[in-house]
């Protein structure tokens, strides 16, 4: 998702990683991926967990509009289609969003050096999914 968000930028589209484990493993996840493009989130506890969806991630995406409407509630999974599950994401893009990489493929660095937030600021609070 990092390398998706880094070719599209923010303005154009938002990816969000939810973390099923704990704000640590959130953490940890942004850590080792270098995640400044992508919503790294995390559910606090099962109560907030959402019904109808299990673990994804190599498993497919979740794709919704800007007012939370669903455009997919599975894509392809990496696990079962390799490369092509990810040509599929970007297609729905394309089509549902009319959105296409940026072609400098460092879109959020551009947009960070036009933008005054700082998601790695040590007053940023990292997103909980439920509260």
């Amino acid at each position: 998702m990092e390398k998706w968000a880094r070719m599209y930028g923010r303005s154009k589209v938002q990816f969000l990683m939810v973390c099923v484990e704990s704000a640590e493993v959130a953490v940890g996840f942004g850590r080792m991926f270098d995640l400044k493009g992508v919503v790294n989130s995390f559910i606090p506890s099962r109560g907030y967990m959402p019904v109808g969806f299990g673990q994804l991630g190599c498993s497919g995406f979740v794709i919704s509009d800007q007012r939370g409407c669903f455009v997919s509630r599975k894509t392809k999974a990496y696990l079962q289609y390799g490369e092509s599950a990810f040509s599929h994401v970007e297609k729905l893009l394309h089509k549902n969003f009319a959105i296409l990489p940026s072609h400098s493929n460092n879109a959020v660095a551009e947009e960070e050096n036009n933008s005054q937030e700082d998601i790695l600021s040590p007053n940023w609070v990292l997103p909980s999914v439920g509260i």
